[in-house]
């Protein structure tokens, strides 16, 4: 097995002899044989990640067809790729933006769903036109690893793509490499003296490496998922159908739901549909588990069915240090535990508060049976929530990337424009005269027009409105005085 440096030597050579550039289709071959190479591959890919994670196949099967929707978007927009319309630009120019390959770009999966953020984010990366290295932290003798390693000759260009196994933060050297995407999961925290918000293990064990402006750490479990019942018209058994099918062991762990919130009318309604959706199970009884519902219950939490914790918002006794710590340890407990919690309201309002005053972050809410929109744009306006979902829960939650990505981009959970740089087109004939400045002046003349007046009855500033106020009461107090003073004077005049 090759060492990380030969590795990095061996790919730097290939970008400088302009291998992925030099063939116009290069990308399209690379693409083609790793949908080749995942297909005629997948069932042993499959009950490997299955089995290390001793969960279900068919989470592992909509992985895969995930995969194949990435490289089918890859596909379509190489098969379409044409140079982007020049846009008009502040300084009297027009110009244009292409993507540019970064160079060497080195990929890091430092978790166990490899199909999505490994071999997908190869993908993303291939779509940009880099020579690429997928690092993982799994060992050769993974069977996932072992597959992959047996079949990469077969099916892609080992003189532009690598696979390095067993990849370890101290093996990573910044020299030689373009750009580094490391997909790590948030675990335990670990606080420095430089960092007041702590970094999560993955992110602080590759802290060296990211101080360098071409490295990026992705978080693939940045905060939780909530889920919010709303005012609307509830069919309980089709909420709690959704809610199950995102929780617990029905999905991979970077996409599971960890709480919902609900008014506290509303629980046992909710609770008697998770127990007839949910019915034939058993709930903990011994062993760890015993020890999550021993610390729950410690919490103020009741066990309501296997993997479901109810906690009673108004019973909680609260630090008088933070009011959401209580709820904090809770959430924390079912999530590292892989259990859920129900949370029980007073009102929306409430719901939002709490939510909004958790120190970790907000992955997803959703709002179910959401009712009328002019609650949903309340909810969504209260939140800062990185994926607001109406009337069901996202099952697949994309990363969180640290640089702004074009809205055209999203067709992708991983776009291209994340592996590359963009690359501005300006074009001006020669000799043109210089212009004077009435002809500057003419261009922008009337380019903002004025702004409307307002119309009667629109909503005005408070301060206005208070001088409204006293213009008013000043004319009321003005005729006041005005026919006191009349008044008076015809009383005086009737006395003999």
């Amino acid at each position: 097995m090759s060492t990380y440096n030969e590795v990095i030597c061996t790919a730097r050579a290939s970008w400088l002899s302009n291998y992925t550039l030099g063939d116009k289709r290069w990308r399209l071959k690379q693409l083609h044989g790793l949908h080749e190479m995942v297909l005629n591959n997948r069932d042993v890919l499959v009950s490997a990640l299955a089995a290390e994670q001793s969960v279900a196949s068919v989470l592992y099967e909509k992985e895969v067809a995930i995969f194949i929707k990435e490289l089918h978007s890859h596909i379509s927009k190489l098969h379409k790729e044409s140079r982007s319309k020049p846009i008009s630009s502040l300084h009297l120019r027009k110009f244009s933006i292409a993507e540019r390959p970064c160079g060497v770009s080195l990929i890091v999966t430092a978790v166990p769903n490899m199909i999505r953020y490994g071999l997908a984010p190869l993908a993303a990366s291939i779509a940009a036109n880099n020579v690429v290295i997928l690092a993982t932290t799994s060992a050769q003798s993974n069977p996932f690893i072992s597959c992959l390693q047996r079949e990469w000759n077969k099916y892609l260009d080992t003189d532009s793509l690598f696979l390095f196994p067993g990849s370890k933060p101290t093996d990573i050297q910044i020299d030689g490499i373009d750009h580094i995407s490391i997909f790590g999961m948030s675990t335990d925290i670990h606080y420095d003296d430089n960092s007041k918000y702590g970094l999560d293990k993955s992110q602080f064990d590759y802290a060296e490496v990211l101080k360098s402006p071409k490295a990026h750490f992705h978080s693939v479990s940045s905060g939780y998922s909530i889920a919010i019942v709303g005012e609307g018209d509830k069919n309980w058994k089709a909420i709690a159908r959704e809610v199950l099918e995102n929780s617990t062991g029905h999905r991979l762990s970077s996409d599971r739901l960890s709480a919902v919130f609900l008014r506290t009318e509303d629980s046992q309604k909710f609770h008697n549909a998770l127990s007839s959706v949910n019915q034939g199970k058993q709930c903990y009884d011994k062993g760890s588990a015993h020890e999550v519902v021993h610390e729950m219950r410690q919490q103020g939490c009741t066990l309501w069915d296997t993997d479901i914790f109810h906690l009673d918002q108004s019973s909680l006794k609260k630090p008088e240090t933070k009011p959401t710590l209580g709820l904090e340890n809770c959430l924390r407990l079912t999530t590292a535990s892989g259990s859920l919690l129900v949370v029980a309201v007073t009102s929306i309002d409430e719901a939002l508060d709490l939510i909004n005053g958790l120190s970790d972050s907000l992955q997803q809410l959703a709002i179910l049976a959401p009712g009328s929109n002019k609650n949903t744009e309340y909810i969504r306006s209260w939140t800062n929530a990185y994926i607001f979902s109406v009337g069901s829960i996202c099952d697949v939650s994309p990363p969180i990337f640290d640089s702004f990505i074009a809205l055209e981009s999203f067709q992708n959970i991983f776009p291209s424009t994340i592996f590359s740089r963009p690359q501005v087109i300006t074009e001006q004939a020669l000799g043109k005269a210089p212009m004077l400045t009435p002809a500057i002046r003419a261009m922008y003349r009337k380019t903002i027009p004025p702004l409307k007046p307002e119309g009667r009855g629109e909503r005005i500033g408070f301060f206005t409105q208070v001088e409204y106020l006293l213009k008013g009461v000043g004319v009321i107090v003005g005729v006041l005085a005005a026919s006191g003073i009349y008044c008076g004077f015809k009383a005086l005049q009737k006395r003999p």
